[in-house]
């Protein structure tokens, strides 16, 4: 238990949910309140988006520390990445995240994600659900493809 939490702890440095959440609040203030600390805002909402860039796995997924898992921290990444700018036409990791989340969709037509894939850092598919027990799942990816 306690070496599953040092795991964690040592994730949260590096977390795309915490930095796209951040990123996305910065550009909104910056809407409300143009002109204020306007360098400074401008430098950090660069360097999360190249932080969330940077941070894309191979597969096009992001891993996710604060839900399970890759879905959920795809979800994140785009978010952060559409708020500052990216698109599916302009950006090749938006068009990787909506590769990797097509790839991952069960017949079912949802998300099915075992929170096994937090342990193991490897994307773990839960392929035997109630097709109703996994809406959460589902809205993630879903609202990704909304917001292109």
């Amino acid at each position: 238990m306690l070496g599953e939490l040092i795991h964690i702890l040592k994730m949260i440095d590096r977390s795309v949910e915490c930095t796209s959440s951040v990123l996305q609040a910065l550009i909104m203030f910056r809407e409300v309140y143009p002109g204020y600390r306007e360098e400074e805002i401008r430098k950090c909402i660069k360097n999360a988006s190249k932080f969330i860039e940077n941070s894309q796995r191979k597969d096009g997924s992001w891993f996710g520390t604060w839900g399970i898992c890759f879905t959920y921290g795809t979800f994140f990444a785009v978010k952060g990445l559409v708020a500052s700018g990216r698109t599916y036409e302009n950006s090749f990791s938006i068009s990787k995240a909506c590769e990797f989340l097509l790839s991952k969709q069960l017949s079912t037509g949802g998300w099915g994600e075992t929170y096994l894939s937090s342990e193991t850092e490897v994307i773990l598919m839960h392929f035997y659900i109630k097709p109703h027990t996994q809406v959460r799942s589902l809205v993630s990816p879903c609202q990704i493809f909304i917001f292109l």
